[in-house]
């Protein structure tokens, strides 16, 4: 968990922000 950072979130799974939303908004999760 990173406490709803989602920079910080992208840069650990090697991804942009803009891919982050992506797949948050495709799996449907609520941070």
């Amino acid at each position: 968990q990173n406490k709803g950072n989602r920079t910080k979130t992208a840069e650990i799974l090697g991804i942009s922000r803009r891919s982050l939303q992506n797949k948050i908004k495709e799996y449907k999760i609520n941070l």
